[in-house]
């Protein structure tokens, strides 16, 4: 407000730039195509046919962007982006590609594996001066600390397809102020064991299996209020 006149764009590095290329997408996603992002969340994004049935589902993040469904909405959707974008722009993988750092890879049976080697085998265990000859019990030193916060919250990324990581992970995140040498050391030994033991999840295809689950639930307080019994409810279900 106090230095630019006019930007004609935002440039990359600016914090506005993703922000402005989200609100240019959403004129290809919202205003051309019809979807629209869920309550749940925003980046979630849904259309529905005439008859009020789903016909398309989309994650976004950015300019990366998973789809599913029929051919002939996803090429109705691939024209609006083009009509926005320009064509020749986007790049489209299908049945094994890469989001947010997780591959999938289309099964025979119409599900996905998905996994994170690629970005597990990136991650660098930490090697520093600071740790030869110490004590596990002794403090790491702060520039040790910094890398430890580095790694462990890179590796917690990948707890997306590691549920195996879980607990030693979540019990580590409970040091990042003030971690020991004995546990930098083993956040080294978490890192070097999940690069040597790869772990796929397998997502089978989903189908209708014609029941309706409720789960319901009641809750109630009483209290007194100007010498008065009062009852306060609440209730609520999941279907």
């Amino acid at each position: 407000t106090t230095e630019v006149l006019h930007m004609v764009r935002p440039g990359t590095g600016c914090k506005d730039a993703p922000r402005c290329f989200a609100i240019k997408l959403a004129r290809a996603t919202n205003d051309k195509f019809g979807a629209r992002p869920t309550t749940h969340d925003p980046q979630l994004i849904v259309r529905h046919d005439k008859s009020g049935k789903l016909d398309f589902i989309a994650a976004l993040h950015v300019d990366d962007i998973k789809v599913a469904c029929v051919e002939r909405v996803f090429n109705e959707f691939i024209k609006c982006l083009e009509d926005t974008f320009g064509n020749g722009e986007l790049e489209i993988t299908r049945d094994n590609f890469t989001n947010c750092g997780v591959r999938h890879v289309k099964q025979p049976h119409g599900g996905y594996k998905m996994d994170q080697d690629q970005y597990v085998q990136a991650l660098r265990p930490i090697v520093h001066k600071d740790l030869v000859g110490k004590k596990t019990e002794e403090a790491a030193s702060e520039q040790v600390t910094a890398l430890f916060l580095s790694l462990l919250m890179a590796l917690a990324y990948a707890l997306m397809t590691r549920v195996d990581l879980c607990v030693y992970v979540i019990a580590l995140q409970r040091r990042t102020q003030a971690p020991t040498v004995g546990e930098v050391r083993r956040l080294n030994a978490i890192v070097r064991w999940a690069q040597k033991h790869p772990l796929h999840l397998t997502y089978l295809p989903m189908k209708c299996a014609g029941h309706l689950e409720v789960h319901s639930d009641s809750g109630f307080r009483k209290e007194e209020k100007d010498d008065v019994d009062v009852g306060r409810a609440v209730r609520g279900a999941n279907f």
